[in-house]
């Protein structure tokens, strides 16, 4: 083997292993945006089925032949808001 062959050699092999080093360091940000994203997924959903649970509440009071109040849609704005809609920067 040449020297020349052996350098290119050497080289590719450096090469190699930084791009896979950085491919193992990609590949694990990539996980822990995945887990964020099911995190936040699971709190989300959580959110979503307490509105539910509200919605049902009121539906419920308005069959029994009750009145939803100023204040009960208040609250039922809140939650809406509270799911979806993104706090301020700080």
């Amino acid at each position: 083997m040449s020297f020349g062959l052996i350098a290119f050699a050497s080289t590719s092999l450096a090469l190699l292993l930084l791009l896979l080093m950085r491919m193992e360091i990609i590949m694990a940000t990539l996980q822990e945006v995945k887990d964020a994203v099911a995190a936040e997924a699971a709190e989300v959903t959580a959110k979503v089925n307490e509105l539910l649970v509200e919605i049902q509440r009121l539906n419920d009071l308005i069959a029994a032949g009750g009145s939803v109040t100023a204040a009960d849609l208040d609250e039922l704005k809140a939650s809406v808001e509270a799911i979806f809609v993104a706090p301020p920067a700080p």
